[in-house]
């Protein structure tokens, strides 16, 4: 039953409509994390994630992982290809942007998201700016409930 379910609204023109606006989205992301000196493993992507290489900022991916998490912001750490850090460590953060498109965001509120991490990860010390970014981010959750 929960296989008809889900082709039934695979099926569906908005469905098809909200997959692109995923895909947009996470372009959109990924072109403006590399506008601000990040590197995007891959040199980019074609679906719904990607993974940033954390050494272009000389953070790891269990640092920037934490910092995001303090900001409100959910992302993994991710091991890059070649990896010299440790599993546990990683040299890398994985995005994706099915949760925030399923919100309604769309390319104007992408690039306020990357002002964010990158705001989080420039102040990744800082746990007053963090918190002032978590608040930035808790006003457009807001904006954009879940239901």
């Amino acid at each position: 039953a929960a296989k008809a379910v889900a082709f039934h609204e695979a099926l569906q023109p908005t469905f098809k409509t909200y997959q692109h606006q995923i895909i947009k989205n996470a372009q959109t992301m990924a072109i403006a994390l590399q506008d601000r000196g990040y590197r995007i493993v891959a040199g980019g992507t074609d679906n719904h994630l990607f993974i940033v290489d954390m050494r272009s900022k000389n953070t790891n991916g269990k640092v920037a992982e934490l910092a995001l998490q303090e900001a409100g912001i959910t992302t993994s750490r991710s091991c890059i290809p070649f990896d010299p850090e440790k599993p546990w460590i990683t040299s890398g953060i994985r995005i994706g942007t099915p949760a925030v498109t399923t919100r309604g965001m769309q390319e104007k509120q992408i690039h306020m998201i990357v002002e964010f991490i990158d705001e989080a990860i420039i102040n990744k010390d800082d746990n007053q700016k963090l918190a002032s970014i978590k608040s930035e981010v808790l006003k457009l959750c807001k904006e954009f409930p879940i239901y």
